[in-house]
């Protein structure tokens, strides 16, 4: 029986191999200002062939009849503008004149139209599928799954959270995609307990884990009797038939030998959920503890609580049941506290604003009325939505990295966690293709330069696109119902993958 790694080794090299001799003319997609390529540049042709560049910017072409001649082809992208080439007013594309040269390449270099740049596709299959067809240089840390994780069977992921555990970055997504299931099925029904992986801790001093480098994921997996690899489920938690997600990764004794690693977990309430969902009626701004009461009315479970992390079963553990229709859930823990809270001895959380803490302790985890509701904490202005917080040592105050408004990355700050919460900008927007990327989170362990510079991910995806048309939900557009009128178009392999930015805050603050 051959090796999951040998097997990844060989298909790479086969895949590679063919490049080589594989007939497609080059485009290279590039930021003018840092010269990396740019993720999820549309480049189309005349007669509406569409193809989007990789993660590395790439983009191989190969169309039978449109080789070797001139075809124009208009260029569009978020947060981009193509200056060069042929310019034409609105509704019109404007974009560029390229000779397709059988092995042939061009590049093309747009300029960046706001802070953030998008750097690369964090999950799903085929991050770097055009690069391999051309044959162009993948970053070493990705290599094993340019076109596929083989080891976990998986093409896409939800939304992430991280936390450094043991000496590790531990990575967690909820809903997953895999090859051979409807997207609906989980990876039949593995993806749907969350899955995870694991990567080094990047260092600015290790060029061989570098925060500058996408990380080498290596995903928990598992074997079904039929030979195929699935996702390793994080949190199997009884009832089967419905899934678990999580959230508010925290870490107690961090660095000692009894380091813990925790999790807030939500049953949803299964098929009385979703057919609340075909109904049509509205996730926003019902609030969740109406939307639970009608699925228990309508004889659905929910099953909410903390969870310990078992590093023998590489699983999620429950160590409390919350109370039936809690009317909020822990969201994104606050990793970096400021100096001042540091030894406060609490956990925060969270979403729009900071809006609950707990005892760091491990008592705390198990009961309920240890989690402290935050009324009298700061909300960050609407228009910021959901996000993140945690503190900027360059910055030297409490940094918010939501997603908002006109589809767009909002990042704010704030001198404490109680707030308020001001000079809120713009740094990312998916505003031109329709789309969003929600769920984001600023990855600390990806800070340079003492926090300088930071990382962000978002999962992108058209299922909101329609949620300002009259009489729509959030539903509309719904995997497969998202050919209905007013919905964004659904990108290949980007869809419900996690996008990665990176920011210099300089860009945006004056110290």
């Amino acid at each position: 029986k051959m090796a999951a790694s040998t097997l990844v080794c060989l298909f790479a090299s086969v895949a590679l191999a063919a490049a080589a001799a594989a007939p497609y003319f080059h485009i290279a997609c590039i930021d003018g200002e840092t010269g990396n390529g740019v993720p999820l540049v549309l480049v189309r042709t005349g007669n509406y062939l569409e193809y989007y560049s990789d993660s590395a910017g790439n983009i191989a072409f190969f169309e039978p009849g449109m080789m070797d001649q001139p075809v124009f082809f208009s260029i569009l992208a978020d947060g981009y503008h193509f200056a060069a080439g042929e310019q034409y007013p609105p509704p019109y594309d404007s974009g560029i004149v390229l000779t397709t040269q059988t092995g042939g390449s061009a590049t093309i270099v747009l300029n960046r139209t706001q802070h953030a740049e998008r750097v690369y596709r964090l999950t799903g299959g085929g991050l770097y599928r055009d690069s391999v067809l051309v044959g162009a240089v993948i970053p070493p840390t990705v290599t094993a799954r340019a076109l596929m994780d083989i080891p976990s069977g998986s093409i896409g992921q939800d939304t992430v959270m991280v936390a450094n555990y043991r000496g590790r970055v531990f990575w967690a997504w909820g809903d997953t995609v895999c090859p051979r299931s409807a997207r609906q099925n989980n990876c039949d029904n593995t993806g749907m307990y969350s899955v995870g992986a694991v990567s080094c801790i990047p260092s600015e001093d290790d060029p061989t884990c570098s925060p500058l480098l996408p990380p080498e994921l290596k995903y928990l997996s598992d074997e079904s009797p039929a030979g195929f690899h699935h996702p390793h489920p994080l949190a199997p938690i009884a009832p089967m038939d419905e899934n678990t997600w999580l959230s508010g990764l925290l870490v107690l004794d961090a660095g000692k030998s009894n380091e813990t690693l925790y999790a807030f977990y939500f049953k949803n309430p299964g098929d009385a959920e979703i057919a609340d969902m075909k109904n049509s009626l509205p996730l926003y701004p019902a609030s969740r503890a109406s939307r639970l009461a009608r699925a228990h009315a309508a004889g659905g479970q929910q099953k909410e609580g903390m969870a310990r992390w078992d590093d023998a079963t590489q699983q999620f553990v429950p160590v409390s049941v919350w109370p039936l229709n809690t009317s909020w859930s822990l969201d994104k823990t606050v990793q970096l506290l400021g100096p001042r809270d540091q030894g406060s001895g609490y956990i925060y959380f969270a979403s729009n604003g900071i809006f609950a803490r707990v005892r760091a302790t491990p008592s705390a985890m198990t009961s309920f009325s240890a989690f402290e509701l935050l009324p009298g904490y700061g909300k960050v202005p609407d228009a910021w939505g959901a996000g993140s917080v945690n503190w900027n040592a360059w910055a030297n105050r409490y940094l918010y990295l939501g997603a908002g408004a006109n589809n767009s990355m909002y990042v704010g700050f704030a001198d404490s966690l109680q707030g308020p919460w001001e000079n809120g900008t713009v740094v990312a927007s998916h505003y031109l293709s329709g789309s969003s990327c929600y769920n984001p989170l600023h990855l600390p362990h990806m800070d340079m330069q003492g926090g300088r510079i930071i990382s962000f991910a978002c999962t992108y995806t058209a299922m909101w696109s329609n949620t300002i048309a009259p009489g729509a939900s959030w539903t509309s557009c719904l995997f497969g119902l998202n050919n209905r009128q007013n919905c964004a178009p659904v990108v290949p392999r980007y869809e419900y993958n996690n996008l990665i930015y990176r920011l210099d805050l300089a860009r945006i603050v004056r110290l």
